[in-house]
């Protein structure tokens, strides 16, 4: 069974560049969401949801002036890992595209709530904040859910004969293992640049404005 598993054949759809479009399209929509929703909590200037996103952006400004490796490490890896993991149940083909889209709103949250309480220097911040690491970390994320997204879809179709033996279609199961790695590791280097590089940026930018 483990052989039949690692040697299954790679699925080809004809699909698969509309399926990363989607993921970048449902990224830039949570991003829009999460980018109204802040502005239009912060200008209310009041309520519950004002506190919480307050408090929110200040606990967010204190992890991210030194955060500790462990941090860098939670912040960077858990959207991703997360995909990794629901990319093994049939669940994947929702969950996929909903973890992606709540991925851009909570970093628009940030972003827009940052510039929204500091203007221009908000977004220099920000820039410092999130820029280096999430070069890398996003198309990490929307390689990764294309392909979560396809191995949730396919990975597990019922088998068919092949040579005498039952061989599952879908992607490659090696092959999205491999690239699940190459993520990974990318994701570890975008965690060292939050613990160590981020934080010189930030304090560089703040004292240079």
């Amino acid at each position: 069974m483990k052989r039949a598993f690692m040697s299954m054949r790679r699925l080809e759809p004809s699909y698969g560049g509309a399926v990363l479009l989607a993921m970048a399209a449902l990224f830039v929509f949570g991003a829009i969401i999460g980018s109204a929703v802040a502005s239009g909590i912060l200008a209310s200037g009041s309520g519950r949801l004002y506190e919480m996103l307050i408090n929110y952006l200040l606990g967010f400004s204190d992890e991210y002036v030194r955060p500790s490796f462990l941090t860098a490490l939670f912040v960077n890896f858990r959207y991703h890992v997360i995909i990794f993991l629901i990319s093994f149940t049939g669940l994947g083909v929702f969950l996929v595209p909903a973890f992606v889209m709540l991925r851009g709103a909570f970093l628009s949250v940030a972003v827009t709530g940052f510039v929204r309480m500091l203007g221009i220097n908000g977004a220099f911040l920000s820039l410092a904040a999130f820029g280096l690491q999430n070069a890398l970390a996003l198309p990490a994320l929307l390689l990764l859910s294309q392909n979560a997204y396809l191995f949730a879809k396919n990975g597990y179709r019922r088998g068919v004969p092949a040579g005498g033996r039952r061989v599952m279609a879908g992607i490659k199961a090696d092959q999205y293992f491999s690239l699940c790695g190459i993520v990974f590791a990318v994701l570890f280097f975008c965690a060292l640049i939050e613990r160590f590089l981020s934080p010189l940026l930030i304090a560089y930018i703040h004292n240079f404005l």
